[in-house]
């Protein structure tokens, strides 16, 4: 790349010659309206910006009167040729030179000879053009201490030294220089878009305006080198013309030195954040510069705490007092977050209405507006919870004493009502069925011994026997296996039922829903089914409880500890619920 390093004034060893103090002259040629050629879009913009930027930034300005800018139809060749003239009757040793040229070039290469255009000039007519050889002749004449000839336009790489020229020479402002900077070799350049710059002007506008120091010749150069050939098929060069005079020294665009007191005046009277925002990109360095950097600071806090005091979004408070954690309004921006977070967890628990969401917005929020209100709700909900149980245990008990238990403790509870009409259907049932009568015990027939006589009885004369021994033993026999069949039956529902309460407890522990499940599909109607059941339909309320607070939480981006215990309480009730997954990969890109 090249040298950076410039010698600007009051550099350099003593004894050497101090930097040129004479005046600027600048000559600006452009040419959109041809009279024979094809018409350009923008050289005559281009060339009017460059005047602007040179005028109002490094104090250059064109002068009407001597050398007046030559638009299209000024731009001919015997007024080109008149202006400079002017330039060799008028420039001093101690001058400098700008040269700018946009418009129509044009490539002779039976003669190697590079033209440019002039407004009057008819294609394929040599005659009418104005030769580069000429343009050497103008330039040897100036006896300028430093030329800088800029020119955008076609077939312009003549111009310069046909060998390579020192790249990392230490070159000076103090020394003499004749530099041309052009928008090609020997090729065709675009105009560019109507209405825009050319790439060439473009880039070479763009770098004179984003300036701030001193800015050497050969570093503008490279800028455009660089900038034009990435952005569009055309190779500018940057060099020290084939041009007598040139001493390897540099021409130094310095921007012109400011009031800065003055200005700041200004800027503290308007104290705006435009202008303190001007004020910084002009004076970046300069004295008032922190004064002026933390009253933007503060001018562009108090800006944003109006649009986020008026808002309800708690992010947007976390982003401010994370770009402003010790501005102005620090206290404001917490007491507003800590209102905001109470407000919108007493919302979430009233859209709940649970004892655990009214409980945990105690633990968040131990002063906080709605404290009371919430341990009103908690003793009311509790006393919900207790008779709602005392109802269930009423219905399971379903008896006269049990309905009673309830209607003792809510005589005006929400079943009631419902509770004497089922006491009282028990009364009446119990006092319609009939009174079953004492059994009598079994009347033994009386049997008449038959009188000791030798004579047999009559034939119509009943006769008793008594069941022979081999019956009774029989009777007997029956008797016992019942018992031992009995006894085998209620062994065998022993140990299953105690291999069922095994597994009851087995799946407890787990503490998972698919523990639980597996339980009911082995016991669907034994002793432990209903308690199963209960505890089956506990957890998946509580995990999608757990999976409802985690939504609503990620999506106002509050609380990641409790979302992530909530969200692994979950996982490990209900392992592989592809909701709770999606969630807590939401909640790792969410916080």
């Amino acid at each position: 790349m090249p040298n950076k390093d410039i010698l600007l004034e009051g550099d350099g060893t003593q004894g050497q010659a101090a930097v040129p103090s004479g005046k600027h002259h600048l000559l600006v040629i452009a040419i959109d309206d041809y009279a024979h050629c094809p018409k350009l879009n923008n050289c005559v913009k281009d060339a009017q910006e460059l005047i602007e930027v040179l005028d109002t930034k490094y104090g250059i300005p064109i002068d009407d009167t001597v050398l007046p800018p030559l638009f299209n139809s000024q731009a001919t060749k015997e007024n080109i040729t008149l202006s400079f003239r002017k330039l060799a009757k008028r420039v001093t040793r101690e001058d400098s030179v700008l040269i700018y040229f946009s418009g129509h070039g044009e490539y002779d290469s039976d003669f190697n000879q590079g033209y440019w255009v002039p407004v009057e000039g008819e294609k394929g007519k040599v005659n009418t053009y104005l030769p580069n050889s000429e343009v050497f002749v103008f330039l040897k004449a100036i006896q300028s201490h430093h030329t800088f000839l800029m020119v955008d336009s076609c077939f312009s790489g003549a111009l310069f030294m046909s060998k390579s020229v020192g790249k990392n020479l230490r070159r000076s402002e103090r020394d003499p220089s004749r530099w041309g900077l052009t928008s090609g070799r020997n090729e065709i350049v675009s105009d560019g878009e109507l209405g825009k710059n050319s790439p060439f002007a473009e880039s070479l506008l763009f770098r004179l305006r984003q300036n701030t120091g001193s800015l050497g010749v050969d570093e503008l150069c490279a800028h455009v080198r660089e900038y034009v050939e990435a952005n569009s098929n055309q190779s500018p060069i940057g060099e020290p013309l084939r041009v007598e005079g040139h001493k390897n020294g540099l021409f130094v665009f310095k921007p012109k030195q400011e009031n800065e007191d003055k200005v700041w005046a200004e800027t503290l009277k308007s104290s705006t954040i435009s202008s303190y925002a001007a004020f910084l990109e002009r004076f970046p360095n300069g004295t008032h510069a922190k004064a002026a950097q933390q009253i933007l600071r503060d001018l562009e806090e108090e800006k944003k705490w109006g649009e986020v005091s008026s808002s309800d979004s708690v992010v947007a408070l976390l982003d401010f007092l994370d770009k402003y954690p010790d501005g102005q309004f620090r206290r404001e921006a917490r007491e507003r977050l800590d209102a905001l977070e109470d407000e919108q967890d007493w919302q979430y628990a009233c859209r709940r209405g649970k004892i655990s969401d009214f409980l945990k917005y105690k633990d968040n929020h131990p002063k906080g507006k709605f404290v009371q209100e919430a341990e009103h709700r908690i003793t009311a909900l509790r006393k919900e919870l207790l008779e709602s149980d005392a109802w269930r245990k009423a219905q399971n008990e379903h008896s006269v004493l049990g309905y009673q238990r309830y209607l003792d403790a809510y005589p005006d509870g929400p079943n009631a009502d419902e509770a004497r009409e089922e006491r009282d259907a028990l009364k009446k049932k119990a006092e319609e069925k009939p009174a079953e009568s004492k059994p009598r015990p079994e009347e033994k027939p009386s049997v008449t011994p038959s009188p000791p006589s030798n004579e047999h009885p009559k034939e119509d004369q009943p006769v008793l026997k008594t069941p022979p021994t081999s019956r009774r033993w029989l009777l007997l026999a029956t008797g016992v296996l019942i018992v031992i069949a009995a006894l085998f039956a209620a062994t065998q529902l022993g140990v299953l039922g105690k291999k069922e309460e095994k597994a009851y407890k087995e799946a407890l522990n787990a503490k998972t829903i698919p523990a639980m499940e597996n339980f009911l599909k082995r016991y669907p109607e034994g002793e432990y089914a209903a308690p199963a059941q209960q505890r089956l339909q506990d957890m998946e309320n509580k995990v999608e409880d757990y999976i409802q607070d985690a939504t609503l939480y990620i999506k106002e981006g509050l609380f990641y500890e409790n979302v992530k215990a909530w969200l692994g309480a979950a996982e490990r009730m209900k392992p592989g619920d592809p909701r709770i997954k999606a969630l807590l990969e939401e909640a790792e890109r969410s916080y």
